[in-house]
């Protein structure tokens, strides 16, 4: 099939989800460090089915607090993650913890970073704008692939609101890897009989994994479970895949780290679409992604890929707009100035001369999309 014309692909950061309830990632740091286990399985323990198995998680928080130098005001998660993944890979121990603990500390640390996600997005405090989004969306796609969306995010906010909107109608979401559902009675073929049946697929690249997602290390598939955060069932020790039944199965959740792992064969298929994508856009609309240095393997994607005509569009808030630094002292401004969001995507896409809109999200959607659902 020829590619669409006039593609467009949208990438999504976590500002996206933000207006949702979704935390930043100052915010996440700042969750963890007052993470309360015992308030935690108090409030929303009737969600798990053994909220008990939350409590094996409580070596992490003193793991953070007595073995790094962080603050929690301050602190980055790339702080955390890197310095355990490099030991990780060396081999090597951390203030006295072997490799084997560095792992099994990791492990509970995504568990907890994932619990603060379902807690804070189970009932999201705005949606009306993922919903316009996803209309927007599945009716472009009517009879071609012509918008894509592309994320950082693991959040499945709006996997689910397009899976709602397509229900019934013979389309699917297609993660663009080999997926299959997670269990029997699912009401979605696989992408590709989807198509030969003559419906719609609905690509959402998720660079980064996704929440909804498990990895069967044994077979190698990647089981997903529309509108549903299964990989918390690994976390808390309720993972089996239905094809091996065996307890094979991890989540497959790429954590701020500068030492990302995107070994795993449905992850490189993944990154290898998204390479597709992007050469056959004519525009990208970045919605609440900062450009952050520490995303190299993004950038590089972005550099490869990415034509010099390509159309680039800006979604921020109005902390990145040059215009609210004008008054301060010019000998701090250029400092300022180069770690502004929007300064990254003007050095970076210099031929392709962005175009910015700094009012966030939920406006720029509210005012270039107006349809809502039927």
């Amino acid at each position: 099939m020829r590619p669409a014309k006039n593609k467009t692909i949208y990438f999504l950061g976590a500002g996206f989800s933000f207006p949702a309830g979704a935390p930043t990632q100052s915010q996440l740091t700042k969750e963890i460090f007052n993470f309360d286990i015992e308030h935690f399985i108090a409030e929303h323990g009737h969600h798990y089915p053994d909220p008990t198995k939350i409590k094996d998680l409580s070596p992490v928080k003193m793991f953070i607090e007595n073995d790094f130098l962080l603050k929690l005001d301050n602190a980055d998660l790339e702080d955390i993650y890197t310095p355990i993944d490099r030991c990780i890979i060396e081999g090597t121990s951390f203030k006295g913890k072997t490799p084997r603990q560095l792992s099994d500390l990791r492990v509970k640390l995504n568990a907890i970073i994932s619990l603060i996600m379902d807690s804070k997005l189970r009932y999201p405090v705005a949606d009306a704008y993922i919903t316009k989004l996803a209309t927007h969306i599945v009716k472009s796609n009517k009879t071609t692939d012509k918008s894509v969306v592309m994320t950082s995010n693991w959040d499945i906010l709006l996997d689910n609101s397009i899976t709602d909107i397509i229900q019934g109608t013979g389309d699917v979401v297609d993660y663009c890897c080999h997926f299959t559902n997670s269990n029997d009675g699912a009401p979605f073929p696989p992408p590709l009989v989807a198509k030969t049946r003559g419906h719609q697929n609905h690509k959402i690249i998720k660079l980064h994994g996704s929440l909804n997602w498990l990895w069967c290390s044994n077979c190698g598939r990647i089981l997903v479970k529309h509108g549903e955060k299964i990989a918390l069932r690994s976390y808390l020790g309720q993972a089996t895949c239905r094809f091996c039944e065996t307890e094979t199965l991890t989540p497959q959740i790429l954590m701020p780290t500068f030492l990302k792992d995107t070994s795993n064969t449905q992850l490189k298929n993944v990154w290898s679409q998204a390479g597709i994508e992007l050469t056959e856009a004519k525009k990208i609309v970045f919605m609440g992604y900062s450009f952050p240095l520490a995303d190299f393997e993004i950038r590089q994607l972005f550099a490869r890929f990415v034509k010099p005509e390509t159309q680039i569009e800006v979604v921020l808030n109005d902390k990145s707009d040059r215009k609210k630094y004008v008054d301060i002292n010019e000998n701090l401004l250029p400092g300022i100035l180069w770690n502004l969001a929007s300064d990254r995507y003007k050095r970076f896409f210099a031929k392709n001369q962005p175009t910015f809109c700094y009012d966030g999200v939920e406006k720029y959607i509210d005012d270039n999309f107006s349809e809502v659902q039927e």
